[in-house]
């Protein structure tokens, strides 16, 4: 191993790897803690990476925190039943409304591609 480039040490253990991986298809949830956390953008960054080295992506997200933080601001509680909610219409506004704004702040950060590389230009 060449310690003054230990990147090229990673890589080559890696190639078997995103070979093997190339092509296949990943369905990858994103809990919506992962995004409140403040590491979304990080997150992103490696699904920008995956997807560069040929991995298709099918991205699901869960919103329950801001759906949750919605609702408080809103000052609208949903109805418990069994420890299930049952939305109405002021519940089901807030959670289209979290949905649709979770699903624009994931498109335009993957429409941007990878940070430092030609596609960011």
């Amino acid at each position: 191993m060449d310690t003054r480039f230990p990147f090229v040490d990673w890589f080559r253990n890696a190639s078997p790897y995103i070979n093997a991986h190339r092509g296949r298809t990943f369905v990858i949830l994103i809990e919506g803690e992962a995004i409140a956390s403040q590491r979304g953008e990080q997150l992103i960054q490696d699904l920008a990476l995956l997807h560069s080295l040929g991995v298709r992506l099918v991205v699901v997200f869960g919103i329950r925190p801001q759906v949750q933080a919605a609702l408080q601001k809103a000052g609208v509680a949903p109805r418990l039943v069994a420890g299930r909610w049952v939305a109405d219409s002021a519940v089901m506004a807030q959670v289209e409304q979290v949905a649709s704004h979770q699903r624009l702040w994931l498109e335009a950060r993957l429409s941007l591609g990878l940070p430092s590389t030609p596609c960011m230009g």
